[in-house]
This record gives C-alpha cells, sequence and structure tokens, in this order.
C-alpha cells in the first residue's frame, strides 16, 4: 500500500498479526520508492534494546504506549520538516 500511496509519513506498531513492525521498515527501507518515507512506530513495547533496534534499522522515531498527544505531534512535525 506504501508504493502505491506513498505517504508523507507511517505510524506502525511492532507487533501484528501477520508481520512484524520490523518487517514492514524492513521492506519499506529496501524499496527506493519507499525507503524515504518517515516511518515512527507507535507501540506498547518500551524495552532499551527495542528502541536501540528500530532506531538502528531505521526508523525516525519512537513512542511508547500509552503516549502524550502533543509528544506524538512533534515527532511528526519533526520527522516531516526534515
Amino acid at each position: 500500500m506504501a508504493a502505491e500511496a506513498i505517504p508523507d509519513i507511517i505510524l506502525c506498531d511492532i507487533m501484528m498479526p501477520e508481520v512484524t513492525g520490523y518487517e514492514v521498515l524492513t521492506c519499506l527501507r529496501a524499496d527506493s520508492g519507499t525507503a524515504s518515507i518517515p516511518f515512527i512506530f507507535v507501540t506498547a513495547s518500551g524495552e532499551k534494546s527495542e528502541v536501540e533496534l528500530a532506531m538502528s534499522m531505521g526508523a525516525d522515531g519512537y513512542i511508547r504506549k500509552p503516549y502524550d498527544s502533543k509528544e506524538l505531534f512533534q515527532l511528526i512535525g519533526k520527522c516531516l520538516s526534515e
């Protein structure tokens, strides 16, 4: 869907029924058409190792649920302005 629609930004959970957010990010970064779309994980997983993995894989941000909407909007704004 991202390859067809080319969204301005993608918010994605890590744990999903069919694929993980890590798999989604890997696929997006491997495709030249979607590689530059800002990608933020929004997830309940808050382990330091999870955050480090996500960022090392090329995520542009990581927000833990429950989150403060102001924090999320600030991160989205930062990603879109870069």
